[in-house]
């Protein structure tokens, strides 16, 4: 017999345990630090996807339009990832959200990349393995980061309503 379960009931603050809620409270000045320290990093990611989508498009009034447009849209996208992560797949609609949700977030990964190689490394393409790795690491955090936030301010916004 097919279960109808979904990410939602997992997440709901029913299941979550009572202590859990009170350690949220009591350590919620750092969860706030940590917020906005994620908040200022999606800025970081937003810079650089915009840069990332106008390397990949080129110099214009017209691409600068849309990589401000495309750099919006990421990052709106990823900072509103805990919605969308709780939403059944079962509705055709919010699997079509889910798989833009997919393909923003590995958009972002990209740019992010390609935006913090030219502003972290000045561009330099000639690059040794292990600064790869780095640019790769802060590539992964910065993206992460409006990711994580979202997660934050859902949890907070439900410890405040219970």
């Amino acid at each position: 017999m097919a279960s109808s379960y979904s990410i939602r009931d997992r997440a709901s603050p029913a299941a979550v345990p009572s202590s859990t809620k009170t350690k949220q409270s009591e350590d919620s000045p750092f969860i706030t630090i940590l917020i906005w320290v994620l908040l200022i990093t999606s800025i970081w990611d937003a810079i650089t996807t915009f840069y990332g989508t106008k390397t990949a498009l080129g110099d214009g009034i017209l691409t600068t339009i849309i990589s401000v447009i495309i750099s919006v849209t990421v990052c709106t996208t990823a900072l509103s990832s805990s919605q969308i992560l709780r939403r059944s797949v079962t509705n055709p609609l919010d699997f079509i959200l889910f798989s833009f949700w997919v393909i923003a977030i590995g958009y972002d990964m990209y740019t992010a990349y390609l935006g913090n190689l030219h502003y972290v490394l000045s561009g330099e393409h000639d690059i040794a393995d292990s600064s790869k790795v780095v640019i790769c690491g802060i590539s992964l955090i910065v993206s992460g980061a409006p990711i994580c936030a979202s997660h934050l301010i859902y949890l907070d916004s439900e410890s405040v309503s219970s």
